[in-house]
This record gives C-alpha cells, structure tokens and sequence, in this order.
C-alpha cells in the first residue's frame, strides 16, 4: 500500500514532467491510463475491484481493469432515487460486465445508521457536509466490498483535478485565476484530504484504497495541456479525459454522461443536507 508521503512523491514527480509537455495528446493519454490501471492491479497486494458510478472516470477504470480481468468486481452505491445505479447497470452491461456489477442500495434510515456508525470510527463530520457525503459513499462500497471479500478497491480520485472537473474551477476561471497553479496545488494537497479520508475508511475494513489517476504519467500528461483547453462546457467537463476514454473503447453512454458529483448521483447530498439542517449540524465553507 502506498504512503501518504510515496503518493506526495508521485505527484510531484508528474507535474515536475509536464513542463516538458507541450500537449495532452488523447493517444498518449488514453495508453498512459491503460497503463496506470494494468499497473495498480498487478502491483496491489490483492485482487482489485473498482468503485463504480458509472462516470466518466470509474467508466476507464472498470473498462481497462475488466478487459485485464473478466471476472473484476464493481460496486456502485446508491440510494432507490439514485442516478448513478441505473446508469452504472447501462454501462456495465455495455461493456459486457453485468454479471460484475454488485449494487448497493440502502433507504435513507439505514444510511443515517451507517453515517452514525463511521462517526464513531473517524470523528464527527460537524460543519463539513462534504467530508460526511464522501465518508459515507466510501463507507458503504468498502463495507460491501469487505463482506464479498474484496481486499482492494481502485477509485477515480484525481481525475477533478487534474482535468478541472469541478464547477468550482469554471468559477476561478471566469474570475481570471491562474488555473494551472489552482489545480496544481488542489493535486498537492489531495494526499492529505479525500485521499488520506478514502485510504482510513477502507483500512477498517481491511481493504486497500487505490488510485490509478494517481500515476506520474498520466499526471504528467494532464498538466501538458493549457488549462484554458480544459475548459468545456460545465455539463460535460474533463473533455480530455473524454477522449482518451472514446480511444479506451468506453460505452459512450458513460463518455457523453454529464458531470454529476458523487453525493448527487448517489442522492445522498439532499438526505445529509436535510440532516444537518434538522440535527443543527450548521455547514461552514469547505476548503
């Protein structure tokens, strides 16, 4: 499993790269994530299986580790108003994957139980909805994945930002920010954040936390390209991304599929929201 400090390293190392880059070519990039995912597989300790919403970004992962390994496990979470279980199914099935599919479906009462449970473990989410969403999404595939016996899990975690996949990112651009550093500098800091966050949960269940995105390659050809290219349409961001996956042979039901933030297109945003209001758990911005 790697550190905290050896993915630091890792980072660094891509972006430290990309300066000799002139280009994110969707070639070069679609071989690089090939690459990144066949090589998190074999390296880990353990069979790997993927987080799964149906996205863009676990839509590359699943469909490079499932040509890798017909029988690779993926989970996908939601609640019965979720978006992404019957976009996750649609897509499985397209990449001859169906059978690989385990759903996890839970009622909004079960869920607050599960919120409650992952509290005692790591602290209280308090003031920060989005740690809450994200610990609880974790939460829910990893326990899932453990009572399958699954040892190791690959995410898409990086992908935001090394291809400026969050709103917040149009916002700063329209305001003038230098985005090269924005996002390099949100990458920098991801170890120590969702990462560290994703790592701790699954480690309770004795899983591992893997991160193919997360690669020196793939990272160095993310920061090749000018951040004004990155720039799409706010519904369909990440279009580099968009088309090395096309070159990956993704159903493109999953490379056309809007941006929709996990905490959405699972539908746990509006449960934890309501909860927070009603508990008095006030947000405060989150950095």
């Amino acid at each position: 499993m790697a550190t905290t400090g050896e993915i630091e390293h890792r980072i660094k190392a891509g972006i430290a790269k990309s300066e000799s880059q002139l280009q994110c070519d969707a070639r070069a990039l679609a071989l690089a994530l090939k690459k990144a995912v066949k090589t998190t597989i074999i390296d880990s300790q353990y069979p790997a299986a993927c987080a799964f919403s149906g996205g863009v970004d676990s839509a590359v992962i699943a469909k490079v580790a499932v040509e890798h390994d017909p029988d690779m496990l993926l989970f996908c979470f939601g609640m019965p108003s979720s978006k992404d279980i019957p976009a996750a199914k649609s897509i499985a099935a397209q990449m001859g994957a169906a059978a690989n599919l385990r759903v996890i479906e839970k009622s909004g009462d079960a869920l607050l139980d599960d919120l409650a449970k992952c509290e005692a473990i790591f602290g209280s989410f308090e003031k920060r909805l989005m740690k809450a969403e994200l610990g609880l999404c974790v939460y829910e595939i990893a326990q899932e994945a453990a009572k399958q016996g699954v040892k190791s899990i690959m995410f898409g975690s990086g992908a935001e930002e090394l291809f400026a996949g969050y709103s917040r990112h149009y916002d700063k651009y329209e305001q003038g920010e230098d985005m090269m550093q924005v996002l390099k500098d949100e990458l920098i800091a991801l170890p120590k954040k969702d990462l560290l966050a994703t790592t701790r949960i699954c480690a309770h269940f004795g899983i591992e936390a893997l991160f193919p995105f997360i690669d020196e390659d793939v990272i160095s050809l993310a920061f090749g390209c000018a951040p004004e290219a990155k720039m799409y349409t706010r519904e369909h961001k990440k279009p580099q991304l968009r088309e090395a996956a096309k070159r990956l042979r993704v159903p493109n039901e999953a490379v056309r599929r809007p941006k929709i933030a996990m905490q959405y297109g699972t539908g746990v945003h509006k449960l934890l929201l309501d909860y927070f209001e009603k508990t008095g758990r006030r947000e405060k911005k989150e950095e």
